[in-house]
């Protein structure tokens, strides 16, 4: 299938850059455009890594009418190419390491080692050209980049540090990470942490740590010393209750990086939100005619102590006059999306007035065949952890 895909794909970029007869290019004349060029600033002379490029490049008759992004590498102020070579905009399907995602896009990629431009590799500053070339044969204006060779080790993590338990609530847990790179603490551009349940095999990205010395903010002491810190706060434990597993990672400016595992793992607490309070007119009348209908909103306010990141949904069932519930018995979900009241579409755009305020809405419509009497209302609000609150009830009259 995917080759089948792909060789279509390019069959009909081919065509779409010919006249009727299959051999006139469109537009000659008009240039392609390197648009962008994206590559690491800094290679490591060591190992066998191997470091993606990509350029974007525009042509005015479409990505189609492109046919070659190529490169050369010299030394910074010199003359002789040491190393040529192009990039490819076809998936990886004649490629396959290329890196490239999507065919015919005009974003060219493919991955080079340090050794592929100078063999062996020296320190030094050396100069990317690229060129790229449409099938009129107009040549874009050429773009320079230029990279850093030079011999780097891959920092380490020797610590990590985190309690044994991770309270509902809590403002004042702190993770640390202690450093090492042979290449001064400088080298460190970032140290990330992941957490898994205990037992399961992926990891869910959270944040990075800090190394800023803002005690009040991230948690760490000491700016510029070889200890990471982070100060989660409450929202790292939405959606988590239980045990949980956490691995550290850090990179350096060469994107070279390690990780490690904390050694013991953190109970995570999560206790249940509340609906504060719920806003329901005590009546509503119907209209007079056929097709119209008056419009009420329903409001409940929240909180979580994992705050609103831990809010899965709020919703509520409604009891009508004669016994039966409304919307076949199926919960009536609120929104907190701060979108203004459509008809057309009223369960998404409900009038909710502003969003992520933990004030969550429902446009109630009554229309003039809609059952008089008094519904029952029975609010409820799930978190991410799957416990819900207590129940709140609430009623309105319709007359």
């Amino acid at each position: 299938m995917k080759k089948i895909g792909v060789v279509a794909l390019f069959g009909l970029l081919l065509l779409a850059a010919c006249d009727n007869n299959g051999n006139k290019p469109l537009e000659p004349g008009s240039k392609p455009e390197i648009i962008k060029t994206v590559l690491p600033e800094i290679w490591n002379i060591q190992g066998n890594r191997k470091y993606e490029i990509r350029v974007e490049v525009n042509d005015p008759q479409g990505a189609s009418n492109l046919a070659s992004v190529t490169f050369e590498v010299r030394t910074t102020g010199g003359s002789t190419v040491l190393y040529g070579d192009s990039l490819f905009d076809d998936a990886g399907w004649f490629h396959p390491d290329d890196g490239d995602v999507v065919a015919g896009d005009g974003v060219f990629s493919n991955r080079f080692t340090a050794k592929q431009f100078q063999n062996p590799p020296q320190t030094g500053n050396l100069t990317l050209t690229f060129y790229a070339l449409d099938k009129n044969g107009n040549a874009a204006r050429s773009q320079e980049r230029e990279i850093i060779f030079a011999v780097n080790a891959a920092p380490q993590i020797t610590a990590v540090s985190l309690p044994d338990s991770f309270p509902s609530g809590s403002n004042e847990v702190i993770f640390t990470a202690t450093v090492g790179d042979s290449d001064g603490i400088e080298d460190v551009a970032v140290v990330r942490y992941e957490s898994r349940r205990a037992g399961e095999q992926s990891f869910l990205a959270e944040g990075v740590l800090f190394n800023d010395g803002d005690f009040t903010l991230h948690g760490d002491l000491f700016d510029g010393d070889s200890v990471f810190s982070v100060r989660p706060g409450p929202q790292f434990a939405a959606g988590k209750k239980g045990s949980y597993e956490l691995r550290f990672t850090v990179e350096d400016l060469f994107g070279e990086s390690s990780t490690q595992l904390a050694l013991t793992s953190i109970l995570v607490e999560n206790l249940p939100g509340r609906i504060i309070a719920t806003a329901v007119p005590d009546t509503m009348h119907r209209p007079s005619t056929a097709n119209t209908f008056n419009r009420r909103l329903l409001t409940a306010t929240v909180s979580d102590p994992q705050t609103l990141a831990d809010v899965d949904s709020v919703y509520f069932f409604s009891l009508k006059p004669d016994s039966t519930f409304a919307n076949s018995g199926n919960p009536i979900v609120l929104v907190d999306n701060g979108k203004p009241f459509n008809v057309q579409n009223p369960a998404e755009e409900s009038g909710d007035e502003t969003a992520g305020d933990g004030i969550y809405s429902f446009s109630l419509l009554v229309f003039n065949d809609t059952q008089p009497g008094t519904y029952q209302f029975t609010f409820y609000m799930r978190d991410r952890a799957g416990q819900r609150t207590e129940a709140v009830h609430d009623s309105i009259t319709i007359y």
